[in-house]
């Protein structure tokens, strides 16, 4: 039926919002865990600088794997814009499929309640035409 379809959709639309929030979680704990191993990374490429002992070569790879983990960062944060994006364009579909299906159910029920009282009426006067003939 149309009230079983709706809720059907609107379980699948909620689901979905759930399963890419739980997403969200999960790329946010990395992007906290990848900005942690940032800091330090960044914290060691200061110690190294000062420390004239460490060669050159050491420092150049600790600045690429730190250059690696910003770009790593950096595409987590569009990551996680593309998700809320996602989010919001899934949360307006299923305001609007709720707010339209909303309306059809309206609609059916008034259409419904009309055909109620035609039978009614002709209930009646079918009664009244037994009651005449009899």
């Amino acid at each position: 039926t149309l009230t079983n379809n709706f809720q059907k959709m609107l379980a699948q639309a909620t689901q979905e919002i759930k399963k890419l929030n739980i997403q969200k979680t999960n790329l946010e704990k990395e992007q906290e865990k990848l900005l942690t191993v940032n800091i330090e990374l960044a914290m060691e490429a200061k110690k190294l600088v000062t420390d004239v002992k460490e060669g050159k070569e050491e420092k150049k790879g600790l600045l690429a794997a730190n250059e690696e983990f910003a770009e790593e960062v950096k595409r987590l944060y569009r990551e996680e814009e593309m998700w809320e994006e996602e989010t919001f364009k899934l949360q307006t579909a299923t305001a609007d499929i709720s707010e339209r299906l909303g309306r059809e159910l309206k609609g059916v029920q008034e259409d419904w309640e009309e055909e109620k009282i035609k039978h009614k009426i002709q209930e009646e006067k079918l009664v009244e035409s037994v009651r005449v003939l009899t």
